[in-house]
């Protein structure tokens, strides 16, 4: 069923028509919503135009992520240990090619600060975005990590940074486009952006179902490929679709490969 989209148009391409693919309510088990949930739903389509995946209904779902601001979890977090650290070190060995020592690295979504902490340990300066106050503070007070409680939209500074990473934050946002605008604009002229979001066409979904990407937060679906282009469209050059990111040789080799199927990891490797 093709419908008009009498509000939120296709936040990639503009488009105002898609077609209907799924409906996702119940959200109970998201702490960050709290009771709201039974009478939530999300209606998720596909833009006829360029493929792009998103909730259209905008004027029913509180779509401001003003919850974030105030969310607190039900205990004080610890930081991770180092194990849970290897990703994000995997991520800066693919990254060091294209970014000065002694790198300024900005977050873009920074969360508990698992990237910032495994990028200080390289010598990087180190900065990030979270519009969660409680873990901004946590960031400041814990980890002695700069973190600015801000969306990143609202965010203003005279600096410019080497790199700036937003790792599973754009499927979170009502205006994406307007995010990758900002953060060309905080990139210092020879300075790179990595963003990294959940695959609509990943292999677990295609393992356990679409429901394993169910998330009252998640207003777009991304692909590799619409993921490259929302860029694109902002003024981006890709360097690298889907750059492969493993600990080990065995596991570089099996995501290269998933990856180049389009079912592994969906991110780009940006500059200006």
């Amino acid at each position: 069923m093709t419908i008009t989209i009498p509000h939120r148009p296709c936040p990639n391409c503009g488009a105002r028509s898609a077609k209907k693919i799924l409906e996702w309510s119940g959200f109970n088990q998201y702490e960050i919503w709290g009771d709201a949930p039974d009478s939530l739903k999300l209606e998720i389509a596909r833009c006829k135009d360029c493929g792009m995946v998103y909730a259209i209904n905008s004027d029913e779902v509180d779509m401001s992520n003003d919850k974030f601001i105030h969310h607190r979890p039900a205990k004080e977090p610890v930081p991770a240990p180092s194990p849970r650290l290897d990703y994000h070190r995997a991520q800066l060995n693919m990254l060091k090619p294209y970014i000065p020592a002694g790198a300024r690295v900005l977050d873009y979504g920074a969360g508990f600060c698992n990237f910032l902490r495994a990028a200080r340990e390289r010598g990087y300066e180190v900065e990030g975005i979270n519009p969660i106050r409680y873990a901004a503070e946590w960031a400041g007070r814990v980890l002695d990590i700069e973190v600015h409680p801000v969306f990143g939209m609202d965010f203003e500074t005279d600096k410019r940074y080497d790199l700036i990473v937003s790792d599973m934050t754009f499927e979170h946002l009502v205006n994406p486009r307007g995010n990758f605008a900002k953060i060309r604009n905080l990139l210092a002229v020879d300075g790179v952006a990595y963003i990294e979001v959940p695959n609509w066409h990943t292999i677990k979904r295609l393992r356990r179902g679409v429901d394993c990407l169910k998330d009252p937060t998640h207003y777009n679906y991304f692909t590799p490929t619409t993921l490259a282009d929302m860029a694109q469209r902002e003024g981006f050059q890709v360097i690298r679709k889907a750059p492969t990111v493993g600990r080990s040789p065995a596991r570089k080799i099996l995501k290269s490969i998933v990856n180049a199927l389009g079912i592994g990891t969906c991110s780009v490797l940006l500059k200006r």
